[in-house]
């Protein structure tokens, strides 16, 4: 079975087992040795939905070409303006290239770019907590031992994150919270927020 590349475009079987449309946004090993999952973006659905999905999933017969037909660039005028609407990214590799902007900008550009490199892949599809399975629709910043995680268990009374479900029931014996570890904000809503001093897990 090939290796995809970033960016490769072939149709992957979604929840409705059909298949549609995606675009491969990174790569990793898989669970067993030569394979790999890959964070793949349907291009007909919102970004919420992407997610990693295992070589199975994967129509490798009707592979495309990494790159579709070239768009040619606007011609950036030197006010600012041009032919076509122009995005920000746009917008922001023109000021780049002709260094307009403050240091302030620029530093707020590099801030950026990286919080976008660092998102922009979902570490984990779903969460378990207590009888619900959640799906994910975001990053979210997990320790590194976590990041490969498909699925998360968490604990619904003391909140704690593990990567097994066995691991989970084990805990389960030991934990003597019923609820979860917070004070309650008002008597009307059932609200309350976790107090780190107390919640040490959660800091």
């Amino acid at each position: 079975m090939p290796i995809l590349e970033i960016g490769t475009h072939l149709p992957c079987r979604w929840r409705d087992e059909d298949y549609h449309k995606c675009e491969v946004i990174e790569r990793r090993p898989g669970q067993e040795e030569g394979t790999y999952e890959y964070y793949v973006h349907y291009t007909e659905f919102n970004r919420r939905l992407d997610e990693w999905v295992e070589e199975a999933r994967l129509d490798f017969t009707k592979i495309e070409s990494k790159t579709g037909p070239e768009q040619k660039p606007a011609e950036v005028k030197d006010d600012g303006s041009c032919d076509r609407k122009v995005t920000r990214q746009m917008k922001r590799k023109h000021d780049e290239a002709n260094h307009k902007g403050t240091e302030e900008d620029s530093k707020m550009t590099a801030l950026e770019k990286e919080h976008e490199e660092i998102t922009k892949v979902k570490n984990i599809n779903t969460i378990e907590i207590g009888r619900y399975e959640v799906d994910t629709w975001y990053f979210s910043p997990y320790p590194e031992e976590f990041a490969k995680c498909s699925k998360l268990y968490i604990c619904e009374f003391c909140l704690k994150y593990m990567k097994k479900k066995k691991t989970l029931t084990r805990h389960k014996l030991k934990c003597d919270l019923r609820h979860p570890p917070a004070s309650t904000v008002s008597s009307v809503v059932s609200d309350s927020h976790v107090l780190g001093t107390s919640a040490h897990s959660h800091n």
